[in-house]
């Protein structure tokens, strides 16, 4: 397996996953289910962010550690 190999999925995870994130919390946003007016929701979508960032460094610093 080639570093590229490793990358790809990544890439596709967190790009097409990050798409789908990003227009399901727009569609919250839009529709009323979260308002950013409210600590509890903005802490909500800090949450959601910080895991979303969170998880995808991780995962990159892994396939970096494996295939530098």
């Amino acid at each position: 397996m080639t570093a590229i190999d490793a990358w790809l999925p990544w890439i596709y995870q967190y790009g097409v996953g990050g798409v789908l994130a990003a227009a399901t919390i727009a569609a919250a946003l839009k529709f009323g289910a979260l308002d950013t007016e409210r600590k509890a929701d903005k802490r909500l979508l800090t949450c959601l962010a910080a895991g979303y960032f969170s998880f995808c460094a991780i995962h990159a610093v892994w396939i970096f550690g494996v295939y530098p």
